[in-house]
């Protein structure tokens, strides 16, 4: 019998494990310890799925064109996202939403946009 076939599977389960993994690596990385705590363990035991919103009508998957903005309310407790985003995977699933959008940096008396 050939090998062919559980590599294969086996290949494919990897790309969705990282594709699983892509979904929810903002946490991984740059989370404070309440939100590894609160949501990490839901998405890896599967009670929670997650959906990666990065493309946009006008730039497609590259992140540094994107338009969506992000700004934190005033009493610095919430994001107020600001555009448009189409082909989110797990959309109409999702618990959790990586959403990717610029943010407002601001000093020495100028304003910048960061990713």
């Amino acid at each position: 019998m050939s090998r062919f076939p559980k590599l294969l599977k086996r290949k494919q389960q990897v790309v969705h494990l990282s594709m699983e993994l892509l979904k929810f690596q903002g946490i991984l990385i740059a989370g404070n310890e309440d939100q590894k705590r609160r949501y990490l363990p839901r998405l890896a035991t599967g009670e929670w799925i997650a959906a990666f919103c990065l493309t946009e009508a006008g730039s497609g998957s590259d992140a540094a064109s994107i338009q969506t903005r992000a700004k934190l309310s005033e009493d610095k407790k919430t994001w107020i996202l600001n555009g448009r985003k189409i082909w989110i995977s797990n959309g109409g699933l999702a618990n959790l939403f990586t959403v990717f959008a610029k943010t407002e940096v601001c000093g020495n008396n100028e304003t910048i946009f960061s990713n």
